[in-house]
């Protein structure tokens, strides 16, 4: 699969901001390991190698991958079920390769009836996406979620772009103890986004820092489970009355299983939590309104995209 981009932009906002607690709340958090700082920082930096070149492997081999994607969402008293087909593109040479589209078939159990036709088959008629198309497949993607949050990140694999080789020396790396995960284990690493340019970007194109956690088996380097979140902090404009300070956190967790049909570890559920903390005018004090969307998605079936898509995305402001 051949992909050409400029520059890739995430947005994940309502004109609002994505957040994170501190790291002391991520789940699994397990026994330390009994080693001197000085054996921990060469074993620490020698799995953060091994997960460079496992996620540079990955990217390489993951190619095009059309998977089924069952979504719950739950905001306040609603919630909706959809079913999609989910194509996410990688590429090695990006500095921002994970690409996913939805293409939406059912929404609470009944046909979407006004969409066009297959996204598969559009891509294979016309493989070249220009920064327009990208534009309104991304809006697409999005047509279906509830709740007064805007969200357009949905590419499982975002946070695995935090070890590669180019982008680590960006953040900070903390071995958190060791977690049995499938089995295996795993060694939890947090980290935290500490320069530019951040992977994230909120309401208009600031940049988000990123935090988190991902669990790597030592031996290997490959990523078993990741944990993202941002914190962002805005205003959001109320018309005459002005704007109100706002404050929008996002967590992403993805569990990862073996897939014997392509042979490499995939997705199979990732969940998510969006909480907005918004400051409301009122005559005497401030009034605090609270929002939170929760979602899971469960993937299954996946399959080869046998087709060269190249993607033109418009540079970030």
């Amino acid at each position: 699969m051949t992909t050409s981009f400029k520059t890739a932009t995430v947005l994940c906002a309502l004109g609002m901001s994505l957040a994170a607690s501190d790291s002391s709340d991520l789940p699994g958090r397990g026994s330390t390991r009994h080693e001197t700082a000085h054996e921990q920082a060469v074993s620490l930096e020698t799995v953060l190698g091994r997960a460079a070149a496992y996620v540079e492997d990955y990217r390489r081999i993951l190619g095009g991958v059309i998977a089924k994607e069952a979504y719950l969402q739950e905001y306040s008293d609603s919630s909706r079920r959809t079913l999609s087909d989910l194509l996410l593109f990688s590429s090695p040479e990006l500095s921002q390769p994970w690409l996913a589209f939805l293409d939406v078939l059912s929404v609470d159990g009944v046909p979407v009836a006004d969409r066009e036709a297959r996204l598969r088959d559009l891509l294979r008629e016309t493989p070249e996406v220009s920064a327009e198309r990208w534009e309104r497949l991304v809006a697409e993607s999005a047509r279906f979620n509830i709740g007064p949050i805007f969200r357009n990140v949905n590419a499982p694999t975002m946070a695995l772009q935090f070890l590669t080789s180019g982008d680590q020396p960006r953040s900070s790396f903390d071995a958190a103890g060791e977690d049995p995960v499938e089995g295996t284990t795993a060694w939890m690493v947090d980290f935290q986004e500490r320069t530019g340019p951040a992977l994230i970007r909120g309401r208009e194109g600031r940049e988000l820092f990123a935090h988190g956690r991902v669990w790597i088996e030592p031996e290997t380097g490959r990523v078993m489970q990741t944990d993202l979140r941002t914190i962002d902090q805005t205003l959001i404009p109320l018309g005459a009355q002005g704007a109100v300070p706002a404050e929008l956190s996002t967590r992403v967790v993805v569990v990862y299983a073996d897939d014997q049909g392509l042979g490499i570890s995939v997705p199979t559920r990732m969940t998510e939590i969006y909480r907005l903390d918004e400051v409301l005018p009122s005559r005497s004090a401030g009034l605090h309104r609270k929002i939170e969307i929760h979602g899971e998605a469960v993937y299954s079936n996946y399959r080869r995209f046998e087709v060269d898509v190249s993607f033109t995305v418009a540079e970030t402001p």
